[in-house]
């Protein structure tokens, strides 16, 4: 057995049996309810741990490498009581948040020992790659029996922004895995955006899904032209130039050889300084750079499969947040399948890490390694007795609802206007709700993004994301006959929606009239397919609103503790738990 581990932004664990199948994945945020968690994933770690017996473990895998570790480690151990660490460079007693020391085999010492603290000794680490890791979980969705090209695209991870490889059959008919490129930071397309994000005055490496959505509103503009002086890629690999003449490009290979690349950022915000002082219109700087972002990356992936001629793009990394460029990648036609991994950011690290060490290894199994996304631990046991506990909550009208009765109830209440939530099975592990911690509502009402929004606390550009029957899936939405369901899923990808209704869904189609759709299968998630079938039955239309259960700047809601707080914070009218309705007293 393996344990996965991310101790960065977007902190988690995932558990694998020998060839790499998951048991177990998890992010730190939902548990520590803070958004986007740094650190050691200790209540990860802890509550993985009341489910499986830690003894399997024998190899432990973390999804960065040796030389970016230290920092992120030292800042993890300063938050953890110390006071029991080994002599190793450490006066003892330590208090919790004091300094640490710097020498790097004592931080990867008392790290490890913080670990098997929690899991056992005699584990074997392994500090892998960053963008190893992501290529990982590329391999993860890749069709296995086919040839596949795997780019790993995002900010930064050990000093790299990215890494193009490729599975290709060899002479003996198998998969064999050719290292293509890897990009370094300083030419990181990732950080480009979020410059924008930040020029914005959103949150970089946060709020780039609002740079995505304003985009929209945007045109072409001397912007995109600005962007693309500095912006170029040749050969399959991307160059960022720096602002100024051959004094500034000698500093910039200077910073590089010294290992300054933190002034990376400083660089890519004084490009975007000089076209953002060309744009008149609000939006035409997020049009520029998403333009450059799909232009950069067009060629990256256009470069390498004119050589690789591979039959499947696989897809990783936090660039691949960006639903857009994915649509844009997938109508090329250059491959017969496109696949993102559903947790692309630095949440699948966990994931991607285990995969690729066995992968290498040639112990990765052959045939799926996830059956769908809902990876948490099954916690049904302790919901239950919180729900009893409920009880004595005078404010709350707790009704148990017959199974059959379920569906057309919660459609009748979708289609008279109020905001329902399904809060039921394992919790989703990655950044999209796919139903177990959804909410839903009618996406015919022209109001619906802003009265959510408002309830929820969130500015949002984009608007909801729809979910549909995967029977309906071709009679509203548009996509190209090669392209298989797989990002539907997970929605981890935008396309067209067909002309003839983009009038009837206000609340999903966004103003380049296209949506983000999740695709629902009876045999995955009969409760909300048979709420799709009701709800058509009501309206004509079997689609719903779906967006994720969880106010503005909190993580998605895992426990029912966090979505009874929710409505109560008027969030939404009513949530499904199991066959409970639950409502607050008016």
């Amino acid at each position: 057995m393996y344990l996965g581990l991310h101790i960065g932004h977007d902190a988690g664990v995932a558990i694998t049996d020998n060839s790499g199948v998951v048991l177990y994945a998890i992010a730190e945020e939902r548990i520590t309810r803070t958004k986007i968690h740094r650190g050691i994933p200790v209540e990860s770690l802890k509550l993985i741990g009341n489910f499986f017996d830690f003894d399997k473990i024998k190899t432990v895998i973390i999804g960065t490498s040796e030389t970016f570790a230290i920092e992120p480690l030292r800042r993890a151990l300063a938050d953890l009581d110390l006071s029991n660490h080994r002599k190793r460079g450490l006066k003892l007693p330590v208090p919790p948040g004091s300094r640490i020391s710097k020498d790097p085999e004592t931080v990867r010492e008392n790290f490890f020992y913080e670990i098997n603290k929690i899991i056992g000794s005699n584990k074997k680490f392994i500090l892998s790659k960053h963008h190893n890791s992501h290529l990982g979980c590329a391999i993860g969705v890749a069709n296995f029996g086919q040839s596949a090209l795997l780019v790993s695209l995002d900010a930064e991870g050990d000093g790299e922004s990215g890494a193009v490889s490729s599975l290709k059959n060899n002479l003996n008919g198998h998969l064999q895995y050719q290292e293509l490129a890897r990009f370094p930071r300083l030419d990181s397309l990732g950080y480009l955006y979020s410059a924008v994000t930040k020029a914005y005055n959103f949150k970089p490496d946060h709020h780039e899904g609002k740079i995505t959505g304003l985009a929209a509103y945007g045109s072409y503009s001397a912007a995109v032209d600005i962007l693309l002086r500095y912006v170029s890629v040749k050969d399959g690999i991307p160059t960022i130039k720096q602002v100024g003449g051959f004094k500034d490009q000698l500093l910039r290979k200077s910073l590089k050889l010294f290992g300054f690349e933190k002034y990376t950022k400083k660089y890519l915000e004084e490009i975007v300084q000089i076209a953002e002082a060309s744009t008149i219109n609000y939006p035409d700087l997020a049009f520029a750079v998403q333009e450059v972002l799909e232009k950069s990356v067009i060629e990256i992936v256009s470069f390498w499969q004119d050589k690789m001629n591979c039959e499947t793009l696989a897809l990783a990394g936090g660039v691949f947040a960006n639903v857009k460029l994915n649509q844009k990648l997938s109508e090329l036609e250059l491959f017969t399948d496109l696949r993102i991994f559903p947790n692309m950011g630095d949440g699948g690290v966990p994931l991607g890490g285990v995969w690729f060490e066995l992968y290498k290894k040639g112990e990765l199994s052959k045939g799926p390694l996830f059956e769908n996304m809902f990876l948490a631990p099954d916690i049904s046991q302790s919901e239950g007795k919180f729900l009893d506990s409920l009880k004595y909550n005078h404010n709350l009208i707790i009704e148990k609802i017959k199974e059959r009765e379920l569906p057309p109830l919660i459609a009748s209440l979708l289609f008279k206007g109020e905001i329902g939530a399904l809060h039921k099975g394992k919790m989703e592990f990655g950044p999209r709700a796919l139903c177990n911690r959804s909410i839903l509502a009618d996406p015919r009402d022209n109001y619906i993004n802003k009265l959510i929004n408002d309830r929820l606390h969130r500015t949002e550009f984009m608007p909801f994301a729809p979910v549909v029957k995967l029977e309906n899936f071709a009679k509203y939405f548009e996509i190209s006959s090669h392209q298989s369901i797989f990002p539907f899923k997970y929605m981890t990808m935008t396309c067209k929606v067909n002309r003839e209704y983009v009038q009837n869904f206000p609340g999903v189609v966004h103003v380049d009239q296209t949506a983000r759709p999740q695709v629902i299968e009876k045999i995955s998630d009969e409760l909300t397919w048979e709420i799709l079938n009701e709800f058509e039955k009501l309206s004509g239309f079997g689609i719903l609103v779906n967006t994720s259960f969880n106010v503005h700047e909190e993580p998605i809601n895992f426990k029912l503790k966090d979505s009874i707080e929710a409505l109560e914070r008027n969030a939404v009218d009513f949530i499904i738990y199991e066959a409970y309705l639950i409502r607050v007293k008016k």
